[in-house]
């Protein structure tokens, strides 16, 4: 048995179509299949070596501000990095009109660097004021070098 609608091989005795879910027994004109479309790519850049090369920068500063955000003394590096990053993701994205790829991942990674940045460059301040306030109060004494 044929399926009345898309005309492919069903099992005899078939209410519904396991293709098309057409119920049979009903009148369907014939239909011939049409080629399948094919959908719009994604990313109309993912084949340009200029977008590809553009995108390397950003990636580059945000591995950067997220490895030196990380770092506890060097955390205030990870925020200037990290800005440096979210510069270039922000230009790749007036230049190609979205991020994608390289330069999606090199944003998050700028993003997250920054505000990781911003609260272990807090926890440096507020540690080096502790350290400052116990050495006032000879908590922690200095031995004298000369």
């Amino acid at each position: 048995m044929y399926c009345q609608r898309c005309g492919k091989e069903i099992p005899d005795n078939t209410i519904f179509c396991p293709y098309c879910s057409a119920e049979q027994g009903l009148n369907y004109p014939n239909q011939t299949a049409a080629a399948p479309v094919q959908p719009a790519p994604v990313n109309p850049y993912a084949n340009d070596p200029q977008a590809s090369a553009d995108a390397s920068p950003v990636l580059v500063w945000g591995i950067l501000g997220i490895a030196f955000a990380s770092s506890f003394y060097l955390s205030f590096l990870g925020i200037i990095f990290s800005a440096i990053g979210r510069s270039k993701a922000n230009a790749y994205l007036a230049k190609y009109g979205m991020v994608f790829g390289k330069s999606k991942v090199g944003s998050i990674l700028s993003k997250v660097g920054l505000i990781l940045g911003i609260v272990m460059t807090v926890f440096l301040i507020l540690y080096i004021i502790a350290l400052v306030a116990m050495i006032k109060e000879n908590v922690i004494p200095i031995p004298a070098l000369f």
